[in-house]
């Protein structure tokens, strides 16, 4: 293996979906449910010694839709919740909650066709504070309690 290169493996089930995938020191494993929709996703990475694992779990309606998304950590506590509402006895989606955004349908008489939408994002971001080098690259950057480091080589 070439220095800075990385390795990947990726695992199928029989039935073609994605069981595993494995990058540098990152992996992810998925289960899906009958229906062949995903009902989790977990998600682990090895920075520095240190693995983080969080975990996405999906949830659908009766009809399959998905209607419910939440990133999970370690420690089984809820870091960040999403929904779709569906219009009733309608497939269309009226709003999602990650983008705040609410729809709405039958524009030229066409009942599927976006009419409209009302854009209310939750913009709830930690402020940055970025550190850069003498040399005007970013050498830090602080979210909240997450930081990340970067360091350069030689050309």
């Amino acid at each position: 293996m070439e220095p800075n290169s990385l390795n990947y493996i990726f695992l199928y089930h029989p039935s073609g979906l994605l069981n595993y995938d494995r990058v540098g020191s990152g992996k992810i494993d998925y289960a899906y449910n009958d229906q062949g929709n995903m009902k989790f996703r977990s998600i682990a990475v090895n920075i520095n010694g240190t693995t983080t694992t969080n975990r996405e779990v999906f949830e659908y309606d009766n009809l399959y839709r998905l209607t419910d998304w939440n990133i999970i950590d370690a420690n089984e506590n809820i870091i960040k919740a999403h929904s779709i509402n569906y219009h009733p006895n309608q497939p269309n989606i009226a709003e999602k909650s990650d983008f705040g955004i609410d729809m709405e349908y039958g524009g030229n008489g066409k009942p599927h066709a976006l009419a409209s939408y009302t854009s209310h994002p939750d913009l709830n971001y930690a402020d940055q504070e970025i550190q850069y080098t003498d040399f005007k690259k970013v050498k830090s950057i602080l979210e909240g309690n997450n930081y990340l480091t970067i360091s350069y080589g030689m050309d």
